[in-house]
């Protein structure tokens, strides 16, 4: 109900005009949990685009593995795709923000977890994943500023880590000087 949901397809790897483009190819690999938003390795071009142009995921577009490595999530930063291990939520921002369906998803993957079928390696096929059911608060001005502050949360962490790389670093440096 606050979005339609996609599901990812990689293009035939043995046609290379398919890659190699502008528009960035997300893979579960990519998404880290320390970040937002995820680099990816692989691009596809603009044959890659017309292929696949009715799953081309805009601007803030929810992705989120629903195979094996269930749960992990980003965001995408423009134009995108995924590959088929992704289901991703293209919020309508009439219904719901972004940001707050980023982190909504993001603490109830515990519970979609536990939907998750398959002996080996956990599935949430892409009915499931729509029929999952949570609760937003009706204001979209009391989901922004919930994302708000989970944001700046998160934006001090990585700062953090930033700073904490720079002081290893620093103490690598000293240490091999001495």
């Amino acid at each position: 109900e606050i979005g339609r949901v996609v599901t990812g397809k990689t293009p035939p790897t043995s046609d290379v005009s398919f890659y190699g483009g502008l528009y960035p190819f997300i893979t579960p690999t990519d998404i880290k949990d320390d970040s937002s938003y995820c680099v990816t390795d692989r691009y596809l071009s603009e044959e890659g685009r017309s292929l696949q142009k009715s799953i081309l995921l805009p601007k803030n577009t929810v992705c989120y593995t629903c195979i094996a490595s269930i749960g992990k999530i980003c965001l995408t930063q423009k134009e995108s795709f995924t590959n088929q291990q992704i289901n991703s939520v293209i919020v309508d921002e009439k219904k719901a923000h972004y940001k707050f369906i980023f982190y909504l998803l993001k603490y109830l993957t515990p519970q979609i977890k536990k939907m998750a079928g398959g002996t080996i390696t956990g599935i949430i096929n892409k009915g499931q994943f729509e029929s999952f059911l949570f609760e937003v608060p009706n204001s979209i001005e009391e989901q922004k500023e919930i994302a708000g502050v989970l944001s700046s949360l998160d934006d001090k962490i990585e700062l953090l880590r930033e700073e904490n790389k720079t002081l290893e670093a620093t103490a690598q440096a000293i240490f091999k000087e001495w």
